[in-house]
């Protein structure tokens, strides 16, 4: 009777919870059966690029459309408006979304998207937590509200883990035990089903769509939780930081960087705790809780100059980036909100993740946004660079050279190597197309002739070269006893033709631009690399090389070998021109043995 009645309270919150929440369910279960279904297949990297933009948009659209149901309920609740399109309105925003996804795959390889993807992904969960509330405040109705809605995630997260850990488990004892091949994919396609299904609606089950102001039933070990804890750790935070502080006036240096981030922390820490005290400000028997604010702002506002002096210090010596801007824009929103809770009389919660929600969506685009303003500002700092280089006809710093590489690669990244196409006077992706990426500011350093005149002698500047073997070539064993196969680093050999089982002679490089041949541990040949490695000089890095570019042959009385790299990565000091080595490379050297070998076998 107890089961029939536990069944029935679990199939009824399951069913009120898809009443709630139709829509968003509904994209929940096509997201985790299209993700699946993309797991199942096995195909190249165009395919990839197109179903992740699709997978993309399924796992930012739960939040979203959360949030916009819980805002339809609102108004039609509270307002008596019936407006079933406004649900609707997540689901644009959401196919907006896709649509500015870049459209191939080498624009989408770029770190604007996973970027924004986290930033939109954030904005839809704070989003949800403020909700219903933003066009009406309850305080109490708000707290209670958050309580829930920390309690459901909390559940959700606790329910799906022990799920999931439950079924890895079984199918781990399945397939030992009885001995039965069970696939690799089982545990991911496991692990997205949970993800998608069940943790999505246990948290709605636990998510009320109705908000009542009724009163606050707060939790003692909720009250001792931040007496004991929080608390202590803020103050413990404030301590260090004021220690910090009084250590850069003694020594009278600039703060590092870093202290940006225990400057976050803290003003997070303790936004948490005006969150959790709220109800309890004025009446807690704790003596703690109850001064605990506003003096923690007024503890606060002088660490603020020390973010300020910190984040603007890297700016001012880098550039902006995301993750700068990002940081000064927190700054600027700790300060905001430190001077309401201090000086407002309303102190009211829903101001927190709304305004933060608001900041992280201005942020994310215009010409005012993170991204666009990087950009120009990358682009401005690489034009005073390469005009102080050009007045001193390119003999650079060490640190000049890290600031053009740091400023290349950040453009790499982000697509925007055409920006600089004015400074120039080419367009440096056009010209450097065929460049993998960790060569580009290399490359673009020797189109200038750049010289750094201040490297230390065990620090000197290298060029770098990657070839690789053309895909689908045949290896023909013809003429040859065996083949081995070898890497380095770490150099090992992975496998060998069938016929000849136990191989005696083997393969080393330890000088990086020779190849050793060993037979029971005696050095027989040492094999000269340097030529062949000249032999690539006139050729661009290149995805792909023909096999007649990729071997040579080492001919001796005793053995003849042919030794074919399938990659290849040469690295050359710009001051000892006359000499290259290997840093990486892969290869199959086929192997003969002569007539004079045989005989001694």
């Amino acid at each position: 009777m107890k089961l029939t009645k536990s069944f029935r309270e679990i199939t009824g919150k399951s069913l009120q919870s898809f009443k709630n929440f139709p829509i968003s369910l509904l994209w929940a279960f096509a997201g985790t059966g299209y993700t699946l279904w993309f797991i199942e297949q096995n195909t190249g990297a165009d395919f990839l690029f197109q179903h992740v933009k699709i997978i993309l948009t399924f796992v930012l659209g739960i939040s979203w459309l959360i949030g916009f149901r819980l805002l339809f309920h609102y108004f039609k609740t509270y307002k008596n408006k019936h407006w079933w399109w406004f649900s609707l309105i997540g689901l644009f925003f959401l196919f907006v979304y896709y649509y500015q996804l870049p459209g191939d795959k080498e624009a989408f390889d770029n770190v604007v998207v996973p970027y924004r993807f986290a930033l939109y992904l954030l904005a839809g969960h704070l989003f949800v937590s403020f909700a219903p509330f933003i066009f009406s405040w309850k305080k109490n109705a708000y707290w209670n509200y958050l309580r829930n809605l920390v309690t459901g995630f909390i559940t959700a997260l606790f329910f799906s883990f022990i799920l999931y850990l439950g079924i890895g488990l079984a199918i781990l004892a399945v397939k030992f035990l009885f001995h039965i091949s069970l696939r690799n994919r089982i545990f991911p396609e496991t692990f997205v089903f949970i993800a998608g299904v069940v943790n999505t609606w246990i948290f709605l089950a636990h998510l009320p769509v109705k908000q009542e102001e009724s009163e606050i039933h707060y939790s003692k070990v909720l009250e001792g939780f931040i007496k004991y804890i929080l608390i202590p750790l803020s103050i413990l935070y404030i301590f260090i930081l004021y220690t910090y502080s009084l250590q850069i006036i003694v020594l009278w240096r600039l703060p590092k960087g870093w202290v940006s981030y225990l400057v976050i922390a803290l003003s997070a820490l303790g936004f948490l705790i005006q969150i959790f005290i709220n109800p309890i400000a004025k009446t807690a028997q704790s003596r703690l809780i109850r001064k605990f604010l506003p003096w923690f702002y007024y503890a606060l506002f002088p660490l603020l100059i020390l973010f300020f002096t910190a984040i603007g210090k890297r700016i001012s010596a880098y550039g902006f980036t995301e993750r700068r801007y990002l940081v000064l824009a927190l700054a600027l929103w700790v300060t905001g909100m430190s001077f309401y809770f201090v000086f407002s009389r309303k102190k009211q919660l829903r101001y927190i993740p709304l305004s933060l929600t608001v900041l992280i969506l201005v942020s994310s685009f215009g010409i005012w946004g993170m991204f666009q303003i990087s950009i120009h500002n990358q682009v401005r700092r690489f034009k005073r660079l390469y005009e102080d280089m050009q007045s001193k006809d390119f003999k650079i710093t060490l640190e000049e050279k890290d600031n053009f590489t740091s400023i290349i690669l950040f453009l790499q990244d982000h697509k925007s190597l055409e920006s600089l196409t004015g400074i120039l006077g080419y367009n440096p992706k056009t010209v450097l197309s065929d460049t993998r990426y960790w060569n580009v500011a290399e490359r673009l350093s020797d189109t200038l002739h750049l010289q750094v005149i201040d490297f230390p002698e065990n620090n000197r500047p290298r060029s770098f070269q990657y070839f690789r073997l053309a895909s689908n070539q045949k290896i023909s064993l013809q003429g040859y006893d065996y083949l081995l196969h070898y890497e380095f680093p770490p150099l090992r050999k992975t496998g060998k033709d069938a016929k000849d089982e136990n191989p005696e002679i083997t393969f080393n490089i330890n000088s990086r631009n020779s190849l050793y041949l060993i037979k029971n541990k005696d050095t027989l040949h040492e094999i000269k690399l340097n030529p062949f490695l000249f032999s690539l000089h006139n050729f661009s890095d290149n995805d792909e090389m023909p096999v007649k570019r990729m071997y040579f042959i080492a001919d001796y009385d005793d053995y003849r070998l042919k030794i074919l790299f399938h990659r290849l990565e040469i690295i050359q000091n710009i001051h000892t021109p006359e000499k290259k080595e290997i840093s990486n490379a892969e290869m199959s050297i086929l192997v003969k043995e002569k007539n004079s070998v045989k005989a001694l076998r």
